[in-house]
C-alpha cells in the first residue's frame, strides 16, 4: 500500500480511504511518502483498527513530525468532531507509532519478496518518493514531489532507474505558475497591502510543511523593511516549537544554502516572527499577520479567525497551499458573496482573497519534463480531481505516443502484463563467445545469489566448481522392459531413425553415442542405460517409442509378411552378427550367423523391391554414406514428382519431426533441419543436397535416414 491518508474534506468514517474494497490482511507492506492528513493520518486506523498485519516504512523525519502531527489531529478531532467520531484515540496513536519503520534516502529494503528505496521528494522536510521492485518489475511512486529548489528544500532527484511503471501526482493538471521569485514578491505584496490598510492578514497553513518556507521569507522580508517593524507576525500553532526544534534536528536533509546558514545561526529562530499556543495569548488590536492552521479552514485555529474577521472590508485572506473539494478554503477561492461559520450562523464575506500557490507541488511543465526523463512503460495519474486528470492525460498523449497512460477513478483497478526478465552475468568460457543472437539456446548453469551485485551468473557445467562451491554430480538412468519380438525388426527401426548405431558387445549396442542398450534374449528384456541430459532423455523416449509401437508400423508388417511366406530360411530370435575377437566358432554360432546373414539379406531384398529380387545389387543397412542414384530417382518419384505430392511430402516432414526437435520448409522447396544448437543442416527437396551442415556425422546421419525413407515405403506407397 502506498500512503494511507484522511480525506481532509470529510469527518470520521467518511474520510477513510476505501479500505472496505481490500482485504488489509493480505498487505505487506505500506509506504508512507511524507506525513501530511492526507497521506498519513489514517495510519494509526490501519494499524490499530484493522487486520493488517504488515510493516509500515517512512523516513527519520517524517515520523519526527507524524507523531506531533497526528497528536494535534487527535486533539482537534476530538475538540470539534466529539470522541465519538474520532476514528482513534492517543494510545492508538503510540501504539501504532511504535509499529513504524523507518528508512534513509537510499537505502534498499525487501521485505516479503517487495524491494524498496527511498529517494528525496522535495515536497516537505522527509518526503520521499519510492521505487518499488516486484518480481523484476520496477515501480516509481512519487506522491507529492517538486521538481523546483525553494529556500531550504531540495529539488526531487532522478532514481536514474529503468522503470516500468511509474505513478505519480497530477494535482495541478495542465496548470503551470510563474518561478519562485515571482511568487515571493506576489506573495509579500499581497501581505503589505492588507496591512497597509490597517487590516489583519490571515494566512491559513499547515502546521508542518510548507509553513516554514513562508515564515523564511517572511522573516528576511520584516527583516529589509523597518518600517513593517510595528505590525506583528505570529505563527499559531500549538507544535510551533516542536516543528522548529524538528527542523533543526533535521538540517542536514535540506539543502546546501540552508546548511551553510546553519554553520553561523540558526535560520529557524526568527526575528520578526511570533509563536501563538492558542488565541487566548493574542491582543487583537490592529494590523498583523497571522499564520495559523489548518491550512483547507475545516477547523482549529484558522477557522475561528476566519470567522472573525471575515466580515471586515480591511481584512484580507491570502491562501498559499492547495486546496481539496469540499473544504472551505476551496470555495472561499470563488469568492461567494456569503459564508458559513462554524456555528451555522451565515454572514457576508467582506475580506479580499487571493491566491498564491506555494505548495511545492509540480506543475504541468515539472510533471511533463520528469516523466520524459524517467520514461516509463507506462503511467498511472493520481492525487487529483477527475477533469484535471483527464485534461493532463490529454496532454501527455501527444507528447508519449508509445507510453500507456491511465487516469482510474477511485477503487476501479489497473491490470498490466509484464514478460519477467532477469539479467543474468557470463563468466568462464561463455564469456569468450560473445552475446548470444536472438532466439538462439545457451547451454549453460543459472546460479542465484542475492548478495552479490548481479545476483545471476551463467556457467557452463564443466567450470561450475571454480565459480562456485557446487559440483556436478551425474544422474544414470537404468530402465528394463519385456521384449518377445524380432529383436532384427528392432533393430532395423532404430537404424532407420538414429543411423548411428554403434555395437560395444554382443547383444549390446549404443546409440547416438549416448544411450546404451541390451538385449537379453535369456530373459526376453531389453534394457536401457544413459546419463541425464536433454538430447539422452529425448533419444531414451525415441527408443521406449519404438519399442512401444514399431511391430504395428507398416514397414513392419510388410518385412513380417515376407518372412512368414514360406522361404526355406530361419525365423530364429537369435541375430548375432559379430565374430569372436579370438578362437574359432562352434557349430551353434556358425547356425546362428548363417541364419543372421540370410535373414539380412531377405530384409535387404524385400525392402529394395517388391518382388523380393535378391540378385539386385543390395547395399547394408546403416553404412551407406550417400544417397545412391537409385534412391534419389526413388525420392523424386515418390515425393516431389507424384500427384499428390503434397500429401507425399507431409508424410516425409513428418517422419523428419519425429526424429529431429524442429523441421521447418522454406519456400525455395528445402528443409532447415535441427536436433539442437550443435546439430543442424539443410535440406533440398529436389536433389537431396544437404548443405550447411553442422557436422559431418549428421549429414551422414540425414542422409542415411532420407535413403532409407524413400527406399522403406516405396513398396507401400
Amino acid at each position: 500500500m502506498l500512503d494511507c491518508g484522511l480525506h481532509p474534506g470529510f469527518d470520521g468514517v467518511a474520510s477513510l480511504p476505501f479500505l472496505d474494497e481490500i482485504d488489509v490482511s493480505k498487505i505487506d507492506l505500506v509506504l508512507v511518502t511524507h506525513f501530511h492528513v492526507d497521506h498519513a493520518a489514517a495510519v494509526p486506523y490501519l494499524l490499530e483498527k484493522t487486520t493488517f498485519n504488515g510493516r509500515t516504512f517512512m523516513t527519520h523525519a517524517t515520523k519526527a513530525i507524524f507523531r506531533w502531527l497526528l497528536w494535534d489531529y487527535v486533539k482537534v478531532s476530538n475538540n470539534f468532531g466529539g470522541a465519538e467520531e474520532a476514528l482513534y484515540n492517543e494510545e492508538d496513536m503510540l501504539r501504532a507509532y511504535e509499529k513504524i519503520e523507518v528508512v534513509d534516502y537510499h537505502e534498499t529494503v525487501e521485505v516479503e519478496g517487495i524491494k524498496f528505496t527511498g529517494y528525496n521528494a522535495g515536497h516537505v522536510l522527509g518526503a520521499a518518493m519510492f521505487v518499488v521492485e516486484i518480481a523484476g518489475v520496477k515501480i516509481l511512486y512519487t506522491g507529492d514531489y517538486s521538481r523546483e529548489e525553494d529556500r531550504h528544500l531540495m529539488a526531487a532527484e532522478d532514481p536514474k532507474q529503468k522503470i516500468d511503471i511509474m505513478i505519480t501526482e497530477s494535482t495541478y493538471g495542465v496548470q503551470s505558475y510563474e518561478g519562485r521569485e515571482e511568487r515571493e514578491n506576489r506573495l509579500t505584496g499581497q501581505v503589505r497591502e492588507v496591512v497597509g490598510r490597517g487590516g489583519r492578514c490571515l494566512m491559513p497553513v499547515f502546521a508542518l510543511g510548507r509553513t516554514q518556507e513562508l515564515l523564511l521569507i517572511l522573516d528576511e522580508y520584516w527583516g529589509k523593511h523597518r518600517e513593517l517593524g510595528r505590525v506583528p507576525v505570529y505563527f499559531a500553532s500549538t507544535l510551533a516549537k516542536r516543528c522548529l526544534l524538528v527542523y533543526q534536528t533535521y538540517i542536514y536533509m535540506m539543502n546546501k544554502s540552508i546548511q551553510k546558514r546553519f554553520q553561523t545561526s540558526n535560520p529557524f529562530e526568527f526575528r520578526h516572527i511570533t509563536n501563538l499556543k492558542s488565541l487566548a495569548h493574542f491582543e487583537d488590536g490592529g494590523p498583523c499577520v497571522m499564520l495559523a492552521s489548518p491550512g483547507m479552514l475545516q477547523s482549529g485555529l484558522s477557522r475561528e479567525l476566519f470567522d472573525k474577521w471575515v466580515t471586515d472590508r480591511k481584512n484580507g485572506l491570502v491562501l498559499t497551499g492547495y486546496s481539496v473539494e469540499g473544504t472551505l478554503a476551496r470555495t472561499i477561492m470563488n469568492e461567494p458573496d456569503e459564508v458559513t461559520t462554524l456555528q451555522g450562523v451565515k454572514v457576508k464575506r467582506r475580506m479580499s482573497v487571493s491566491y498564491i500557490s506555494f505548495s511545492a507541488h509540480v506543475d504541468y511543465t515539472q510533471n511533463s519534463q520528469f516523466i520524459a526523463l524517467i520514461n516509463p512503460s507506462n503511467l498511472v495519474l493520481v492525487h487529483g480531481e477527475q477533469n484535471t486528470m483527464a485534461r493532463l492525460k490529454a496532454a501527455l498523449v501527444t507528447k508519449h505516443s508509445l507510453m500507456s497512460i491511465f487516469n482510474p477513478k477511485n477503487t476501479e483497478p489497473v491490470t498490466l502484463h509484464f514478460k519477467g526478465e532477469r539479467m543474468a552475468r557470463v563468466v568462464g568460457s561463455l564469456a569468450t563467445l560473445g552475446p548470444p543472437k536472438p532466439g538462439s539456446l545457451v547451454d549453460a548453469i543459472l546460479l542465484h545469489n542475492p548478495l552479490l551485485t548481479y545476483p545471476y551468473t551463467m556457467v557452463t557445467q564443466d567450470e561450475l566448481p571454480q565459480y562456485s562451491n557446487l559440483s556436478v554430480v551425474p544422474i544414470t538412468q537404468n530402465l528394463s522392459i519385456n521384449f518377445h519380438a524380432n529383436f532384427s525388426l528392432l533393430y532395423f527401426h532404430l537404424l532407420s531413425m538414429f543411423g548411428d548405431i554403434k555395437q560395444l558387445f554382443k547383444d549390446h549396442y549404443q546409440v547416438y553415442g549416448l544411450v546404451e542398450l541390451r538385449f537379453e534374449a535369456q530373459k526376453s528384456r531389453i534394457h536401457l542405460k544413459w546419463s541425464c541430459s536433454t538430447l539422452s532423455d529425448m533419444i531414451a523416449d525415441s527408443i521406449l517409442s519404438i519399442l512401444y509401437n514399431f511391430e504395428s508400423s507398416p514397414a513392419s508388417v510388410k518385412i513380417s509378411c515376407a518372412e512368414s511366406s514360406g522361404c526355406g530360411h530361419s525365423h530364429s530370435h537369435s541375430h548375432s552378427t559379430t565374430k569372436p575377437e579370438s578362437g574359432e566358432m562352434d557349430n551353434d554360432t556358425k547356425k546362428e550367423n548363417e541364419n543372421e546373414n540370410e535373414n539380412k539379406s531377405h530384409i535387404k531384398a524385400e525392402i529394395k523391391s517388391p518382388a523380393g529380387n535378391s540378385n539386385e545389387n543390395e547395399t547394408t543397412l546403416g553404412n551407406s554414406d550417400e544417397p545412391t542414384i537409385e534412391s534419389q530417382a526413388q525420392f523424386r518419384s515418390l515425393f516431389v514428382d507424384r500427384s499428390d505430392k503434397t500429401t507425399s511430402l507431409k508424410t516425409f516432414i513428418d517422419f523428419l519431426e519425429l526424429q529431429f526437435s524442429s523441421v521447418e520448409k522454406t519456400q525455395d522447396n528445402k528443409l532447415n533441419i535441427k536436433l539442437d544448437n550443435s546439430n543442424h543442416a539443410t535440406l533440398d527437396l529436389s536433389t537431396l543436397d544437404i548443405t550447411n551442415s553442422s557436422s559431418e556425422s549428421f549429414k551422414r546421419r540425414l542422409q542415411s535416414i532420407t535413403s532409407r525413407f524413400s527406399r522403406t515405403l516405396k513398396p507401400l506407397i
